[in-house]
C-alpha cells in the first residue's frame, strides 16, 4: 500500500476514506475483531490465533479487490514450514480472486506458480533458501497442494534427527521418574520414623522425597539439567552455603576453624585485607564483630600506613577466638523478649 499513499499524499482524507472502504467488509464478517488503520498503516488484533489466520486471507483479498496490496517489507516472514504452507494457501486464494482463467474454490488445487514460490522463499528463513529454489522447477505444473507435501516431506528429513534425539530424551526422563517412584516406595518401607529436621519442622523422609520429586520434575521441564552428584539427602547433616545444620543448630565446619586459627598475624595491608575476607563471611555469627575486628580495618586504610601493635595483634586474637567459639550456633531468635543489637564500624568515608 505504499505506493497508494504516496501517489495520494496530497488527499489523505480520501487515501483514508478509501482504505476504510476495502475493509467495511472484513469488519463486518469478524466483528470481535479490532481492525485499525491509519492511510496505509493496518493493526489488526483478534481474541485468537485461529480467527487471525481465517481473517488474514480475507483482509489481503479485501485489498486486491480494491486495487490494494500489502509492501513486501511490510509482510511478515514466516518461520515454520507450516507457516509457509499457510502464506502459500493465501498467495493461492488472491490468484483465485484475480484470475478468471481459475475455475476451483480449493487453494490447494491452485497452480503454484514461480512468482509465488519465489515470493515464498523471498518471505522464509535463509537457512531454507537453498532447498526451496530448487524444489520446484519452471515448466512443472504442480498444485499448492503438492509443494506443500514436498515442503513437509522436506521438514521431516530436516527434523527427524532432532525429534529422535527429543524422544530419546523423554524416554530417558520417563526411566528417571520410574526409577525415582520405586525408590520411593522402597524407602516408605525403609523408613518409617526416621525424620529430617530443619527449621525446627520435623518432615518425614518420604515426604522429602516426594516434595523433591515435584522439584526435579519443575526444573528437568523448564530444561534444567540436574547433576546427580549435586543430589544429597535425606540425612541427619547436611552443609548449604559453607553452614552445616544438624540437629536443627547451625554449624561452622570444623576444618574452616582450622585453617581460621591457624592463620598466622599479617604483615601488610594485603594480608590483612585476605585474612578480613576469610573471617567476613562468618560476621553474622560473631556477636560484636564489628567492634572486634575495627583496629584491623584501621591498617587497611590506604591514608595509614600500615602499622601491627598491640590493638591490632589483639583484635587477631580475639576473633579467631570468637570463631572458634561459634561452633555451637543456634537458629535465629525473633521471640518479642530477644533483643538483637546491629553493630557497624563508620569511619570518615565509609560504613560497614
Amino acid at each position: 500500500m505504499e505506493s497508494f499513499a504516496s501517489r495520494n499524499a496530497e488527499f489523505p482524507m480520501f487515501c483514508q476514506w478509501y482504505v476504510a472502504h476495502a475493509l467495511s467488509g472484513v469488519r463486518k464478517r469478524f466483528p470481535d475483531a479490532h481492525v485499525y488503520h491509519y492511510m496505509d498503516d493496518i493493526l489488526v488484533a483478534t481474541p485468537t490465533q485461529e480467527e487471525l489466520l481465517r481473517l488474514q486471507p480475507q483482509l489481503l483479498n479485501a485489498l486486491h479487490s480494491h486495487g490494494l496490496q500489502v509492501a513486501p517489507e511490510k509482510q511478515t516472514p514466516w518461520k515454520t514450514i507450516e507457516q509457509g504452507i499457510q502464506r502459500l494457501r493465501e498467495m493461492a486464494v488472491a490468484e483465485m480472486v484475480f484470475s478468471d482463467d481459475i475455475n476451483t474454490k480449493n487453494p490447494d488445487l491452485v497452480s503454484c506458480t514461480s512468482v509465488m514460490w519465489r515470493k515464498l522463499i523471498r518471505l522464509g528463513p535463509l537457512e531454507y533458501a537453498t532447498a526451496l529454489a530448487v524444489m520446484k522447477w519452471e515448466d512443472m505444473e504442480e498444485t499448492v497442494l503438492d509443494m506443500a507435501k514436498k515442503l513437509r516431506a522436506y521438514a521431516d528429513a530436516v527434523h527427524s534427527p532432532t525429534h529422535a534425539r527429543i524422544a530419546a530424551v523423554e524416554t530417558r526422563l520417563q526411566k528417571l521418574e520410574d526409577k525415582i517412584d520405586e525408590n520411593h516406595k522402597k524407602l516408605k518401607e525403609e523408613i518409617r520414623e526416621d525424620l529430617l529436621q530443619i527449621s525446627a519442622v520435623q518432615i518425614r523422609a518420604a515426604e522429602v522425597f516426594k516434595k523433591g520429586k515435584k522439584i526435579i520434575q519443575i526444573l528437568l521441564k523448564a530444561s534444567f539439567a540436574i547433576k546427580k552428584s549435586k543430589v544429597k539427602g535425606p540425612a541427619h547433616e547436611i552443609q548449604f552455603l559453607r553452614v552445616k545444620w544438624q540437629d536443627r543448630r547451625r554449624q561452622i565446619p570444623t576444618e574452616v576453624i582450622n585453617k581460621i586459627t591457624a592463620m598466622s598475624p599479617p604483615t601488610n595491608k594485603k594480608e590483612t585485607q585476605a585474612f578480613l575476607g576469610a573471617i567476613g563471611f562468618w560476621r553474622m555469627y560473631v556477636p560484636e564483630y564489628s567492634q572486634i575486628v575495627s583496629p584491623l580495618y584501621l591498617v587497611t586504610c590506604k591514608k595509614n600506613d600500615f602499622h601491627w601493635g598491640p590493638e591490632q595483634q589483639q583484635a587477631f586474637a580475639q576473633i579467631k577466638q570468637e570463631t572458634a567459639h561459634a561452633v555451637a550456633l543456634g537458629p535465629v531468635r525473633t521471640r518479642p523478649d530477644v533483643k538483637n543489637v546491629l553493630y557497624s564500624a563508620a569511619e570518615n568515608n565509609s560504613l560497614s
